[in-house]
This record gives C-alpha cells, structure tokens and sequence, in this order.
C-alpha cells in the first residue's frame, strides 16, 4: 500500500469514498480525498459548502423542461391555426374544430414523443452501465489503469491517482460507477419517462387553450364578439402566455428574463402572421 494510505487521513479518504454512490460525487470526491491524501494541498483546497436545494424544487427543476416547451409549443401551433382561420375568414367554429382536434391529437403526439425519448435516454445509459460493469468484471486492472490516467491528467499525482483508484477498487460498485461517469456519453436521468409524457401534455393542452378561450366564451356565455373582437383578444392572451412562458425557459437557460419573454413572443407572433398570411392568400385564391 501507498506510504500516504496510512497516515492519520486514511479514515477520511474511506469516508470520503463511501459516499461515492453518486456518480455525480466523484469530482467532488477526487478534490477532497487528493486533499486528505496530500496535507500540503490543504491550504490550496477551499471547501466549497452546497445547497441542498429542496425537494420541491428539485422536483419542479426536473420536468421543467416538459411544462415549458410543451406549452410553448401548444399555444404557437393553437394560436397559429387561429390565425389562419382568420385570416381566411372562415367561421368560428372552424376555429373551436381545428383549435381543438389540434389539443388532443398533437398533444398526444407530443407527449408520446417526450415518452419514448426519455425512455430511450434511460435505455441507452442503462447499457453503458451494463458495459462499464462488465469491464470491470471481466479486465479490472485495464479500468484502473484508464481511471488513474483520467485522475492525473485532472491535476492529482500518480501516487493520489493510484491510491484513488485503489480506493475505488474495493467495491465494484464504486469504480463501476466512477467508470461510468468519465466515460458515459450521457448522464443518467431520474426523470420518470411516464411523467414526461403526462407533463408534456398537460402543458401542451393548458396552454394550447388559451388561443381558443375568447371563441369558447363567446359560443358558451353567447357574448357575440365579432371576429376581429375574438381574434384580438385571442391574440393578447396568446401573448401574455408566450412572454411568460419564454420567461420560464430562464430557469433552464440562465438567459436575460426579459430577452427570453421577448425572443418568445417574437416567435409566436411570427408564426401568428405567417398562418394569418396563408389564410388570406387561400382566401383570395378561392
């Protein structure tokens, strides 16, 4: 055994390597235990304290993505139907026909997409699991080797990088996950693929009816809206959303809140316009 290994630290470097149930712990783990393992690295290493965010959150963070985009893409394919009826001056039940064929069929699409994604990214990772475990099994010595290069070239020295791996090695468990996370071409989810799916479409159809509540409205409480009336109001709704599912995308992206709403809305405007366009170009070739 290395000479560092049984200095007083090497309960810390256990300890250390316990915690590697995570794959996404081991940077964490390499920096810490290269400290334990070097006590004239310490005063370079500062510890860096980390939020636990909560529950809550990190729940809400996961599927963020499915709530955003799916509503996004519901209200410019709804609004952009509206749009065309319009611009074609075709009655509103057109609208409500199209606009709500348009919910339940797309939606579906799009959740049944979002599903078979994610359950395709949790396919592939678990069979670059399956194939880091049976290096493991079947030629150990290569993946320590591979394991302790990776470590050097990450700034520890060849005795830390050893001894790391050595580390690692006790349990198959530990350096298949160590392996895994250097090596895979992707990361592992914990998103649920049914609940992408269901998300997906729940935003897709929430926000998909917003284009379509003034018709709604008006053919349920018979308020007789004219046309331009339904459509204009159709229209600021529509935008209202936009910016404000644009400006959820920031949680994702990190971008300028304000940009994001604006981008957005820009996007679904022109979509608006380019159905509003084709309508009336039907409309006149009729």
């Amino acid at each position: 055994m290395c000479e560092w290994l049984s200095t007083p630290g090497t309960a810390n470097l256990d300890a250390g390597v316990d915690t590697l149930r995570n794959p996404a712990a081991i940077p964490l783990a390499v920096t810490g235990l290269s400290a334990a393992a070097n006590p004239a690295r310490r005063s370079g290493v500062s510890a860096v304290p980390l939020e636990t965010p909560a529950n809550n959150d990190v729940w809400f963070s996961r599927y963020l993505g499915s709530l955003v985009y799916g509503g996004l893409d519901g209200i410019i394919t709804t609004f952009a139907i509206v749009s065309g009826v319009t611009g074609a001056h075709l009655a509103p039940q057109v609208v409500m026909i199209l606009g709500l064929a348009n919910l339940i069929g797309d939606g579906f699409s799009m959740a049944t997409g979002a599903y078979l994604s994610s359950k395709s990214e949790h396919e592939l990772y678990e069979r670059e699991q399956q194939a880091a475990a049976d290096r493991v099994n079947n030629n150990p010595h290569a993946v320590k080797d591979q394991l302790q290069g990776i470590y050097v070239e990450k700034g520890l020295s060849p005795v830390e990088a050893h001894g790391l791996v050595e580390l690692l090695g006790r349990t198959p468990s530990r350096i298949t996950a160590a392996l895994l996370h250097e090596t895979a071409t992707r990361s592992p989810e914990e998103n649920r693929p049914i609940y992408e799916g269901a998300f997906t479409f729940a935003a897709f159809g929430i926000a998909g009816a917003v284009p379509l509540l003034p018709y709604l409205l008006d053919a349920l409480l018979q308020l007789n809206l004219s046309l331009e009336m339904r459509f204009q109001t159709s229209a600021l709704m529509s935008a209202v959303t936009l910016f404000l599912l644009g400006s959820g995308k920031v949680r994702m992206t990190g971008k300028n809140l304000l940009r994001s709403g604006v981008e957005m809305l820009l996007v679904g405007g022109l979509a608006g316009a380019v159905a509003y366009g084709i309508g009336m170009l039907l409309r006149n070739l009729g």
